[in-house]
């Protein structure tokens, strides 16, 4: 089986694309399996072919499965960095949306909310900086690794994200 030499940064491209036609084609079939009688024109070039597209369907999730695997393998390295990379989106993430209300807020009918943050707006706004600055770090060195390291992927599978 023929191979073609990619780096990371590209292989997530192509996996990106196989996802997105991956997609398209599950649109496709649910939407032209089923149709209103005499809405689909017996051998008319313009039907989608069902069939057809669920065989493309199986062969991108197939494709989308090598490529996945291979960046797997070769995160190995910097998987650590990839999971820490995860979890400051996700802390910063929490943080654009916590509530930091404090203080006397009128209600209805004249009652009136007191609230008492613990962490404040502008705490926040300082956590959300520092945590930015960490993300950049980390992604700095995943995009580093991802422009250096080259992986195999097979030619077939790349010419379905062509």
């Amino acid at each position: 089986m023929a191979t073609e030499s990619l780096t990371l940064a590209k292989a997530l491209s192509v996996k990106n694309r196989l996802a997105g036609r991956l997609s398209q084609t599950r649109s496709s079939i649910e939407t032209y399996n089923s149709v209103p009688v005499g809405q689909r024109i017996e051998n008319d070039p313009s039907n989608v072919n069902v069939r057809g597209e669920f065989d493309r369907y199986r062969a991108l999730q197939e494709a989308l499965i090598v490529v996945k695997s291979a960046i797997q393998r070769a995160n190995i390295a910097i998987y650590e960095d990839v999971l820490r990379l995860g979890e400051l989106k996700s802390t910063l993430q929490m943080l654009n949306g916590l509530n930091t209300r404090h203080g006397v807020e009128p209600g209805y009918n004249g009652v009136e909310f007191n609230y008492h943050a613990i962490y404040r707006k502008p705490e926040v706004m300082a956590l959300i900086r520092k945590l930015e600055g960490e993300i950049d770090v980390v992604q700095d060195k995943l995009n580093q690794y991802n422009a250096s390291t080259r992986i195999e992927i097979p030619t077939e599978v790349l010419e379905l994200a062509r």
